[in-house]
Formats: structure tokens, C-alpha cells, sequence
């Protein structure tokens, strides 16, 4: 039996594919540590997505589709999120239900009927958050293809290559386009507040991923085709070499730098006081991977006189300079990390006296490094939390009534983030995992042992203003 070139696909395949069947999901024990907590068993389709893809967001904009921290009962109903419409949650009585409807509690504080079912939530959310990242930044490819666009800053997720389509057009992209609307037609779901269905279908040839909107009548108002392929585009401009150096540059940034800094934090997350604990949990993912993203852009800017790269047979491989075509900090950004719990320990002692500032040649970078990825971070959090800054923002609301106790505990658990961050960083040039090039010359010839002298440089180039964090009290 032939098999069919075009196929349904579920909400965690849909995720599995643009994670690239690498989607992270919560673990088993903090599921059922969840349940047990609120007294019941979650509905299958809920179970299952928070195992399988619980942690992952699409869109850069988004959180996850159901924090498990944010899930509780509150009434009759248990709550499963918040969107920008409101809260969302289903019935405590229909928990018990193979896929219970979907309810959104607006601002006015009434519950209505969100969509059928909790599958076919998670499809219509995971069409809007692909599709507003569609107009986000456009690539010119080459003039033959000046439709197409970029999917930058996807969360987790690779960047993808997508293509809105007339119906017309079925001829243009090597797919059937009959074929395609036959099989979103028996394998939509009804979008309960939109006059649309929404379908997904996978074209096995070409691994391609469709998205559609069909009218009631079946014809195609929108048809979205995204390339999993995402540095296809790259393929033609960069030699393979130099792709395949990037991306292990990424691993190790990944192994070595993201993973234990991950895991130092969480035993210092989980001790924060009770109020702050959410707020440093929903960061501490983020934090980590853009202050990575952060000393990548130092190698991007113009003229600038550093060069990235990783050593292989000897020889110096760059990574940097791609910043025409995509900078290395929006590449960082789709890489799809697994944030592995393998325990660490910081080296740093942050004495006060001693040590020598960085060598002629190195300080321009070393004080650039502890200001980009360290200082102006915690100074940027220090403006909110003391209210230099106040805007109408989420962050600004969560800190607003924090007690100078929480400020300090929540300034205190970022500086340990960067403070990690940086010294991995340091590790990682010393043992030259990769390597940076200060006017032509390796780092580690100038300075071979930059994870010792890291606290000396710290002394000498920190902001004076953060100084208050070692004296235990918020000023």
C-alpha cells in the first residue's frame, strides 16, 4: 500500500517539527507533583503536551502555552494561563473528560466558551504565534524570491523559511494544492471565535509544513508553508565548513556555558522568597541564553578589531563576521537548548583587593565583556526594581510593591546568573573550546589563565554602582 505524500498532524508533531523532534517537555515527576498538588489527574491531551512539549513557546514573544507553575484551581475552574484576551482554563467537573472545552475569563471577569477542546486550542494558538512572527524581518533571498521571509528570533526553535500562498499559485511550490486543501479539508478544526478552520498538513516529500485557513465551502483563505530547513538560505552564501564550525561553536556554548549555569541557578531560584520565585523562574532560561547572545554580538559589530572562532586541526575556523546575511546573536537565539541538570560550582570569590587590570591589548574586550554581558544588565534590572524605570509593562507591575528585601534577593540571583555566564565563558577560551582573536592574535597567548584573573578584572572594570550588592543591603 502506497503511502500517502500529505498527513495530518497533531499539536505536539506540529511542535516535535518545528523543534526540529527535539521539544522539551516537562518531566514526569513535576507533572504528577502538580496533579497531586491540586487533587486530580489532568485530562490526556493536557497530560501528554506538558510532557512531551510543555516548555516551548514558538514564538519568541510568548511563554509556554501552560506554565506548569501557573496551573491551579480557582473556583470551579482550573487555570491553565493567561493570553492577551485574558485568562484561560476548563471546568474542575470536566477534568475527567477526554478533551474538555476551552474557557477564557476576560477582563470584566466573566468566562465564556474559548474553543471545543483543549487540541483544538492548542492548534489555533500554535497557528497565531508561527504567524506573527511572519512579517517580522524580511530576507531577500535573490530577486526571484522576494516573497519569501524569515522567521527570526524563534523561540527555542530553528529559523524557518516561510511563504504565504495563493491558491493559485499550487503550481509555483512543487506541492498539489488540491491534494493539500483535500487533506486540511477532512483534518480542520473550527476556530470557535474566527469564521475559519485551521488545518496543518506535512508534505512527506519535501518535509515541508503547511498551515491553512479554509472558508466554511472549503476554499483556502490563507495557506502558509514553512521550511524546517532553516539555514537553507545561508547554504549558498557560506561555505559547509564554516556552517558545520557554527554550529559546534553553539554546542559548546550550549554544553558548557547554558546547561551548568542553568543548573547552578536552580538550587538559588528555589530558595528565593515565595513572591519572587515565579517571576526568576519565568527568566531564568532567557537570561542565560541572551546574555550568551550578548557576547556573540560583540564579534558582530562593525570594524570591530575581535574575531570568533573555533579551533580545528590547529587552525583558526571564524564563526563571526556573518552579520550581513544573519548576526551569530539571531542564529544563538534558534538553537533549540536542552537546559541538562549536571551540577556545578562557580570558582569566583569576588574579593575585594589585589590582582592587576587586563593587559593593554586585552582590556578593551575583557571591559567590554564584563559591561555588555554583566554590568549594564544588572543596572538595566537595578533602574526597575528601584524605580528609575517605571513603565506599564509586565515586569514593571510584578515589582512594583517589592519589599527592599526582595529587590535585593532578585538583583543578587541575576548577578550570580551573569557572574556564572561569564566565567564559563572564560573556561571555555582557556581550555579553547573556542577561541577569540584580539588583533590577530589568540586570547590564551595573552592571557593564558583568564578564569583566575576573571575576579581581579571584576574589581577593576564593574560599575561602582552595583557595589552595594556586596554589603548585603538594598540601597
Amino acid at each position: 500500500m502506497t503511502t500517502p505524500r500529505y498527513c495530518s498532524l497533531t499539536p505536539i508533531e506540529i511542535v516535535e517539527y518545528l523543534c526540529q523532534n527535539s521539544a522539551n517537555g516537562y518531566r514526569e515527576e513535576e507533572v504528577t507533583a502538580k496533579e497531586q498538588e491540586l487533587g486530580i489527574s489532568f485530562p490526556a491531551p493536557l497530560r501528554t503536551y506538558l510532557l512531551r512539549a510543555g516548555r516551548e513557546c514558538i514564538s519568541i514573544r510568548r511563554k509556554e502555552m501552560f506554565p506548569l507553575h501557573a496551573i491551579e484551581r480557582e473556583g470551579s475552574y482550573l487555570i491553565l494561563g493567561e493570553t492577551d484576551q485574558g485568562t484561560i482554563g476548563i471546568q474542575c467537573d470536566a477534568v475527567s473528560e477526554s478533551d474538555p472545552e476551552v474557557f477564557i475569563r476576560e477582563f470584566f471577569g466573566d468566562w465564556s466558551l474559548l474553543e471545543e477542546s483543549i487540541t483544538t486550542y492548542l492548534l489555533s494558538e500554535i497557528d497565531r504565534r508561527i504567524r506573527e512572527l511572519e512579517a517580522n524581518e524580511y530576507l531577500d533571498i535573490d530577486a526571484d524570491e522576494d516573497d519569501q521571509k524569515l522567521l527570526v528570533h524563534y523561540f527555542y526553535c530553528q529559523h524557518f523559511i516561510m511563504k504565504e500562498l495563493a491558491a493559485k499559485e499550487g503550481d509555483l511550490f512543487g506541492g498539489d494544492i488540491d491534494e493539500i486543501r483535500e487533506i486540511l479539508q477532512n483534518n480542520t478544526n473550527f476556530v470557535t471565535r474566527a469564521s475559519y478552520l485551521i488545518g496543518f498538513c506535512l508534505d512527506r516529500e519535501t518535509n515541508l509544513l503547511y498551515c491553512g485557513h479554509l472558508a466554511q465551502d472549503g476554499s483556502i483563505g490563507s495557506l502558509l508553508q514553512v521550511n524546517s530547513q532553516s539555514t537553507r538560505y545561508l547554504y549558498e552564501k557560506v561555505s559547509l565548513e564554516r556552517l558545520k564550525v557554527i554550529e559546534a561553536l553553539f554546542a559548546i556554548l550550549a554544553r558548557e556555558v547554558h546547561d551548568p549555569v542553568y543548573a547552578y541557578c536552580i538550587p538559588k531560584r528555589d530558595a528565593l522568597p515565595e513572591r519572587i520565585y515565579h517571576l526568576a523562574n519565568e527568566e531564568l532560561h532567557n537570561y542565560i541564553l541572551a546574555t550568551i547572545g550578548k557576547f556573540l554580538a560583540l564579534f558582530d559589530q562593525k570594524k570591530t578589531p575581535w574575531k570568533l572562532g573555533v579551533p580545528v586541526s590547529e587552525n583558526f575556523v571564524q564563526c563571526s563576521g556573518l552579520s550581513d546575511l544573519i548576526p551569530l546573536e539571531d542564529l544563538w537565539w534558534g538553537q533549540h537548548l536542552k537546559a541538562a541538570a549536571e551540577p556545578w560550582e562557580p570558582t569566583l570569590a569576588r574579593t575585594a583587593t589585589g590582582g592587576e587590570p587586563a593587559s593593554e591589548q586585552l582590556e578593551p574586550l575583557v571591559k567590554e565583556m564584563i559591561y555588555r554581558l554583566r554590568d549594564y544588565r544588572l543596572l538595566n534590572r537595578y533602574a526597575f526594581l528601584s524605580k528609575k524605570i517605571v513603565t506599564n509593562g509586565r515586569y514593571s507591575k510584578l515589582t512594583a510593591d517589592y519589599t527592599n528585601i526582595e529587590r535585593f534577593a532578585l538583583l543578587s540571583f541575576y548577578r550570580d546568573m551573569l557572574d556564572s555566564v561569564v566565567e564559563r565563558l572564560f573556561d571555555c577560551l582557556e581550555r579553547r573550546l573556542f577561541t577569540v582573536q584580539v588583533k590577530e592574535k589568540d586570547f590564551v597567548s595573552l592571557c593564558p589563565n583568564p578564569t583566575a584573573e576573571m575576579n581581579n578584572w571584576l574589581r577593576w572594570y564593574r560599575k561602582k554602582e552595583l557595589d552595594f550588592l556586596d554589603t548585603g543591603y538594598w540601597e
